[in-house]
């Protein structure tokens, strides 16, 4: 992988610089070599910065990892809740469908599957990835049962809903039994939505 200097745009500090230059060459390194594949010193080489300036803000390669895919696959993932809250969810969904495309995709792929034997990426996922993003959508579930928008759950229920709308997605990711493309997003929520109804 070829060196990238950090970029030096007028009056951005230089720890901003640093860090965008560092979470930019690991997620390629992840795209690249898969979390396994990849160390702190492959970074160290890719961008010139020394190892203590990564080690001062990411105590270890897991949360490195974890920040470089969160940087670059969050802003995707945000409801917008301008819109009713059925097509926001389809929305949404769409969007995590799209950034299972490509070197994204194979970068969760192996980041997840990696951590089934690193308990410490296990944590940055759980900690960093995972429940954040189950309390968004938790949270984003309980103002649609305010506006009356989503029947009355439980806690139980509401977590059994968001299983039951992402699990197919990672299932597809993680096994690839099907492309975890847009294909079906739009009918999967329906028939969810059905379910709940009944």
């Amino acid at each position: 992988m070829k060196k990238k200097e950090p970029d030096r745009r007028r009056g951005r500090p230089r720890s901003a610089e640093y860090e965008e230059a560092i979470l930019a060459a690991t997620y390629a390194l992840l795209a690249e070599k898969g979390y396994h594949g990849f160390s702190i010193e492959d970074v160290v080489q890719a961008t010139g910065v020394a190892r203590t300036t990564i080690y001062r803000r990411w105590p270890d390669k897991a949360s490195l990892a974890m920040q470089a895919i969160l940087t670059q696959i969050s802003p995707y993932l945000d409801f917008d809740e301008r819109l009713p809250f059925a097509e926001a969810m389809k929305k949404q969904m769409k969007g995590l469908a799209g950034v299972f495309q490509g070197d994204n995709g194979r970068v969760i792929a192996s980041v997840i599957g990696a951590a089934q034997d690193d308990e410490q990426l296990a944590r940055s996922v759980r900690d960093d990835y995972l429940r954040p993003r189950r309390r968004i959508a938790h949270d984003f579930i309980k103002g649609a049962i305010r506006r009356a928008e989503f029947p009355a759950s439980s806690e139980a229920e509401i977590e059994g809903f968001i299983d039951l709308l992402y699990g197919g997605l990672y299932f597809r990711l993680l096994l690839k039994h099907k492309r975890p493309g847009l294909d079906g997003v739009e009918r999967w929520i329906d028939l969810v939505f059905a379910a709940l109804k009944k």
